[in-house]
């Protein structure tokens, strides 16, 4: 209830200042002219979706024994202007981004958590169509008004601290109102409020029946877990704030980037993998292992060729965008070879099942869970196909936008 009520302040919030940002900017017109003032090549970069990032390293200031291990990291030298120009093709960086979306809705608990208040399977999937097709829309304002904001400062260094991420608090300062400000700041809040209240939940809940009931005591009652979860709730919405020195560092969206390729993307393959192949279900921790495995090294190896001029990945697998299919296939290879070595999983296999979970908290709860579902109330009779139906449309129109109106 409380997240329902918090996307319509952050939605009212979010229109509030994007209109506001609008008309100050001009329009699109005024957006291009401004960028094009700056940079002649920079409203081709933010203004369509299909063009490629390039990355230009200034590499003047190094010895040329350091300039040839920088090399071995891939790019175009430049020995004129003493740079390294990196080159990432379009079509790769929208790709990055769609597995980076598929893993945030799939893996993402604090997400999927809140689909488990629907009533039915049904009302489940047309929830995430009402969600994603608003989504859609709010993705263009809430994109866009970056775009805008680097409009209105294209010298990014004008910024506090020369931070990128600073550009929305600037953005709200602009509001003369003071009443528009404090709505704008409700916003802001009740996103952070619906973020750390769901991450507060959904790990507690997670830790407390994969990791406490499991492993450490298993066999106490509902109560007993349910106080083991309340008092985790703090403990981790604590924790969470750890990562703040990293997003601080280098910008929020290059932390996230650089992260969800290393540790999100194995598991969302596993996901994937166990929901539509039938891969043995042990080569699920296997794959997660080397999957993380190739994206720590991908991490690791850009310092390792500066320091010591090893190369110990191929510089196509280290780029930031790359990553993403590469994890993607790693696990996804490790697990299919995996499951040739040792088998494939039955088709009416359940892991749920197991003996091994016999008389202790998880299988009584699982059982008592079977015994209420035929007590249930009857859902009304609905058309099954109504969500397939409205899931292409929204994939559809957004692949048309992506493809077609941004590309």
């Amino acid at each position: 209830m409380t997240d329902s009520l918090q996307v319509g302040v952050m939605t009212v919030a979010g229109l509030l200042i994007w209109f506001m940002v609008w008309g100050q900017v001009g329009a699109w017109g005024g957006i291009e002219r401004r960028l094009n003032a700056h940079d002649p090549a920079l409203s081709s970069q933010l203004l369509h979706a299909g063009h490629g990032k390039t990355k230009t390293e200034d590499i003047s200031h190094l010895p040329p024994e350091q300039i040839q291990k920088t090399l071995l990291l891939g790019g175009q030298y430049d020995a004129l202007k003493h740079t390294i120009v990196y080159y990432t093709p379009g079509w790769l960086v929208v790709l990055a981004v769609i597995i980076m979306g598929m893993a945030y809705s799939i893996v993402n608990h604090t997400q999927a958590m809140r689909m488990f208040a629907a009533k039915s399977e049904w009302d489940l999937k047309m929830s995430v169509i009402a969600g994603g097709a608003l989504m859609l829309v709010m993705s263009f304002f809430n994109l866009s008004m970056g775009i805008m904001g680097r409009a209105l400062f294209p010298d990014q260094s004008t910024l506090p601290n020369g931070q990128q991420d600073t550009i929305y608090p600037v953005l709200v300062n602009q509001f003369k109102a003071f009443v528009l400000k404090g709505i704008v700041v409700a916003g802001i809040l009740a996103s952070v409020l619906s973020t750390y209240d769901s991450i507060g939940s959904a790990l507690s809940a997670l830790l407390t029946r994969d990791v406490y009931a499991r492993l450490i005591i298993r066999d106490k009652n509902d109560h007993h877990y349910l106080r083991v979860s309340q008092w985790l709730t703090p403990v981790i919405i604590g924790i969470s704030f750890f990562y703040i020195p990293g997003l601080l560092r280098g910008g929020m969206v290059l932390y996230y980037l650089e992260l969800t390729s290393a540790f999100v993307i194995p598991l969302l393959t596993i996901f994937l993998m166990g929901t539509f192949t039938r891969v043995h279900h042990h080569s699920g921790l296997i794959g997660l292992v080397v999957g993380a495995f190739y994206g720590v090294l991908r991490l690791l190896a850009p310092k390792v060729v500066q320091h010591f001029g090893w190369v110990i990945l191929p510089p196509i697998m280290m780029g930031t965008y790359v990553a993403y299919p590469c994890s993607l296939l790693v696990t996804a290879g490790t697990m299919v070879l995996m499951s040739l070595i040792v088998g494939w999983e039955a088709s009416n296999s359940s892991v749920l099942q197991g003996h091994n979970e016999k008389g202790t908290w998880l299988r009584s709860s699982q059982l008592a869970i079977q015994q209420l579902q035929p007590n249930l109330p009857k859902s009304p009779p609905r058309c099954q196909l109504l969500p397939l139906l409205l899931t292409i449309l929204v994939v559809t129109t957004g692949g048309l936008l992506t493809f077609v109106v941004f590309w």
